[in-house]
C-alpha cells in the first residue's frame, strides 16, 4: 500500500530533517536522562520545492547535514548541545568536530535546503540564525526573541519550528499558543490562540496535565497543518497518560487553529500517517510502556483515524494495537519514503525487558521489534526480520527516497544511532549508519 506523501520539516523536530524536513527529540523535558519515545512519519516536498529552499540541486554538491547532539552531563557540569555539520550520516560523529555549542537543550530548525539552521534553547527566548558559508560554516546572522508573546524559554521537539515560506514561520509552544514569525525579517508577527490544549489534570486539583506537542512534524494538506497535543502527568516521579489526546489544525492562510480532542480511551497518540482523506493515529511507546508497566497508570495502546477533509474522528474505528501482535505492546508508528508504515512490538522475552520500571526508559531501550503495518478497515501487521531497536525514534525524509532515524537509547554504546528507515523496516544502511554521544535532538538537511 502507497500513503500519500505529508510533509516533515524537525525535525523535518521532529525533530527533522527538521525544517521542513525533519526533527527529533524524544524527550519531553529536553533531558537526555529522561528520554521519551517519539516516532512519527514525515515528508518533506521535493528538493528544491520546499518553502525557503533555494532549489540547491546540483547533484556535484554534497549534502550538507547539521546534526544536533545533547551528550549526558559528567561530574555535575552542565549540559551544553553540539551541532555537527557533516556531508554524510554514517561513520562517528564527534561533538568535538561541532561548529557550534549551546548550552542546555537545544532546538533547531530551516527550510529545507535552505543553507540556513535557527538555534534556540530551553533557557532562553531568543532565536539565533545561522547562515551557511563558502566554506560550509555556520555563521550567526541575527537573532530573534520571542520574548514579547511570553515565552521564556523553547522547550520542546524541534519538529515546533515549522516553515511556511520566506516570510513566515511557526513556532508551536507548550504556554498553548502558535508564535507567527518572520526568518527574513526576524520580526514576531503575532501569534495563534491554542490555550484549549492546556488541559487541567483532575487527579491533582489545581495543576495542570504536561502538554506536548508531537514530535513529528505537522501533516500539511494545502494550507491546513496537522499536529498533535498529547497530555500526561508526572506526580511523584510516577507517569500516568489519561485518555485523550487532541489534533490541532493550523490553517496557515488565516492563522487560525482548530482543535479536536479526542476521547476514545487511545491516550498519547502522537504518531500518524496519511492515507487518502485518513490521518491513522497510534499511541507513542511511551503511552504503551505506561500501560504495559501499570494498566491502572493508562489506556491501552490502540490506532484511531481523523478525516482531514471533515476534520472529524471516525467514530467507529478503534483498534487495538496489542491485540495485532498476540498481546504484545505495540506503539510509535512510522512511515518509510515509500510510504509503508512501520510499527514497534516490545520483545517481552528480551531479559532487560524486566529490569525497566520508568516508562520512558523501557520506550528508548533496543528492545522492539520493527512491525509493517497495513492500514484500512482491518488493520494487520508482520514483524519483520530486523535487529532490536529503541522504539524512540522520529523518521525525517532528507531527500527522494531517503528517509534516516536516530534513535535514543542511551545505553547502547555499539550500534548506530541513525539508521535508515526502509519498506524492510530500520537498518544501518551505507546512507545512514552513524554513531553519535549523547542523544540526538535533530538531523537538518542544510542543502
Amino acid at each position: 500500500m502507497r500513503l500519500s506523501s505529508h510533509r516533515l520539516s524537525l525535525f523535518t523536530a521532529a525533530c527533522a530533517a527538521l525544517l521542513s524536513a525533519g526533527v527529533w527529540a524524544c524527550s519531553d523535558d529536553n533531558s537526555a536522562s529522561n528520554p521519551g519515545g517519539g516516532t512519527g512519519p514525515g515528508t518533506t516536498p521535493p528538493p528544491g520545492t520546499n518553502p525557503g529552499s533555494n532549489g540547491d540541486d546540483d547533484p556535484s554538491v554534497p549534502p550538507l547535514y547539521a546534526v544536533v547532539s545533547l551528550p549526558a552531563a559528567t561530574g555535575g557540569t552542565e549540559q551544553t548541545s553540539y551541532i555537527i555539520v557533516s556531508e554524510t550520516l554514517t561513520g562517528d560523529l564527534k561533538p568535538e568536530s561541532a561548529q557550534i555549542e549551546v548550552p542546555g537543550g537545544a532546538v533547531a530548525g530551516g527550510p529545507a535546503r535552505g543553507r540556513t539552521l535557527f538555534v534556540g534553547n530551553s533557557t532562553s527566548s531568543a532565536v539565533t540564525r545561522y547562515t551557511l558559508d563558502a566554506n560550509s560554516k555556520l555563521q550567526a546572522n541575527g537573532t530573534v526573541d520571542f520574548a514579547v508573546q511570553g515565552l521564556t524559554g523553547l522547550a520542546g521537539y524541534s519538529s515546533a519550528f515549522e516553515f511556511i515560506d520566506a516570510n513566515k514561520a511557526y513556532w508551536f509552544s507548550r504556554e498553548g499558543k502558535v508564535v507567527v514569525w518572520n526568518p527574513t525579517e526576524l520580526t514576531v508577527t503575532g501569534a495563534i490562540d491554542l490555550s484549549g490544549v492546556i488541559r487541567p489534570d483532575p487527579a491533582n486539583p489545581g495543576t495542570n496535565y504536561t502538554t506536548s506537542f508531537s514530535a513529528t512534524p505537522a501533516h500539511r494538506q494545502g494550507s491546513k497543518l496537522y499536529s498533535f497535543v498529547a497530555w500526561d502527568s508526572r506526580m511523584a516521579g510516577t507517569i500516568k497518560v489519561p485518555s485523550a489526546y487532541a489534533v490541532v489544525i493550523i490553517d496557515s492562510a488565516t492563522d487560525t487553529a482548530q482543535i479536536v480532542v479526542d476521547e476514545a480511551g487511545c491516550g498519547y497518540g502522537r504518531d500518524a500517517v496519511l492515507v487518502g482523506d485518513w490521518l491513522y493515529i497510534a499511541t507513542e511507546a511511551v503511552g504503551t510502556s505506561v500501560h504495559h508497566l501499570n494498566a491502572a497508570n493508562g489506556p491501552e495502546p490502540c490506532l484511531r483515524r481523523f478525516n482531514v477533509t471533515t476534520n472529524q474522528f471516525d467514530a467507529s474505528y478503534t483498534v487495538k494495537l496489542n491485540a495485532l501482535a498476540n498481546g504484545a505492546p505495540v506503539g510509535s508508528l512510522a512511515a518509510s519514503p515509500g510510504g509503508t508504515p512501520l510499527l514497534h512490538v516490545l520483545d517481552t522475552t528480551a531479559p532487560q525487558v524486566a529490569s525497566f520500571t520508568n516508562p520512558r526508559q523501557l520506550s528508548s531501550a533496543a528492545v522492539w521489534k520493527t512491525a509493517r503495518l497495513t492500514v484500512g478497515d482491518t488493520p494487520s501487521l508482520e514483524i519483520l526480520d530486523a535487529p532490536l531497536k529503541s522504539a524512540s525514534v522520529l523518521p525525517a525524509l532528507l531527500d527522494t527516497g531517503f528517509t534516516v532515524t536516530p534513535t535514543f537509547d542511551t545505553t547502547d554504546t555499539v550500534n548506530p544511532r541513525i539508521y535508515e528507515v526502509t519498506d524492510d523496516g530500520i537498518v544501518a544502511t551505507e546512507r545512514a549508519s552513524a554513531t553519535i554521544t549523547g542523544t540526538t535532538w535533530g538531523i537538518v538537511r542544510l542543502r
